[in-house]
């Protein structure tokens, strides 16, 4: 007989767990010893008459939960949830549930409340079956607390973002000649921004889609070609394709009323952007006024 169980693939585990598990398998003097010496947090399932059951914790896992071998063992065997955050328990179920019937890898990402502290820890768990010497089938599973680098991941994701803000902010305020600016969020459909000097202008944010943008823009122009061209020119779906196929940057020229009375030549320029974090696509559409050119 092997002293050491023997690890399962995915392929050979398949199938197997309905109705092998009719008995609790029980660990040799010398293999808990082992186990339970463990630094690393481990503790070892089996799924046995339809319930899961820890046959044991390491001490790193003691230690990282912060609870005696006797309590953490009872305490998981009850509710192997009880320390994790409400909104990730649908999650572990699920990939429990899948993992349990061989349908794929148990590796989950997921916060975790330890006894005695009050923060949510992040933690990466992962486990795989492996058959005892005897036939049973029971599961590893290890647990990584990841919380540091996660906060630092967070951390420098907020940095990043910020500095990608302020980028957009000064892209809107580089153009000296320009007298207006909007920023908006083609993917989302949003206008996130907007600043001009003429007051026709301005009111194009009242919608406060990319959407409307377009459509309250073209009811101050005069030209029913030129309307027909802005719609199609930026309409959010138009420049979501153009971005696709490597188009970042478009202009029109074209008339329009800044102010009852006033009809001026301006030149509709836009710039596109993915912005890196949210994968959204961005632009920038800045008009500028060629009226004293013409």
């Amino acid at each position: 007989m092997n002293a050491f169980p023997i690890l399962l693939t995915m392929k050979e585990f398949r199938g197997m767990v309905a109705g092998m598990n009719d008995r609790e398998y029980v660990f040799s003097h010398e293999m808990r010893e082992f186990l339970e010496h463990f630094d690393l947090p481990l503790a070892v399932y089996q799924h046995v008459n339809g319930k899961d059951k820890v046959l044991l914790v390491s001490n790193g896992m003691c230690e990282w939960a912060n609870m005696s071998r006797d309590a953490l063992s009872k305490s998981l065997t009850e509710d192997m949830f009880r320390m994790v955050h409400p909104d990730d328990v649908p999650l572990l179920r699920e990939r429990g549930q899948s993992f349990l019937q061989g349908k794929s890898e148990y590796n989950v990402v997921y916060r975790c409340l330890i006894p005695g502290t009050e923060d949510f820890r992040y933690t990466h768990s992962y486990a795989r079956f492996q058959q005892m010497e005897d036939g049973s089938t029971v599961a590893f599973m290890y647990y990584v607390d990841i919380t540091e680098k996660v906060t630092q991941l967070i951390a420098l994701q907020k940095e990043s973002e910020l500095a990608y803000q302020q980028h957009l902010d000064v892209v809107m305020r580089m153009n000296p000649n320009a007298v207006s600016t909007f920023r908006l969020n083609l993917t989302r459909n949003t206008c996130e921004n907007s600043a001009s000097i003429y007051p026709n202008i301005l009111k194009l944010k009242n919608r406060g889609t990319a959407e409307g943008y377009v459509e309250d823009a073209v009811q101050y122009m005069t030209d029913p070609d030129e309307q027909k061209e802005f719609r199609a020119t930026f309409r959010p779906e138009k420049l979501l394709q153009d971005f696709a196929e490597g188009k970042n940057r478009l202009s029109m020229d074209h008339t329009y009323y800044v102010k009852e009375g006033d009809l001026r030549l301006l030149t509709t320029n836009v710039e596109m952007i993915k912005n890196p974090f949210s994968g959204d696509v961005e632009c920038i559409i800045f008009a500028v006024d060629k009226s004293a050119e013409s």
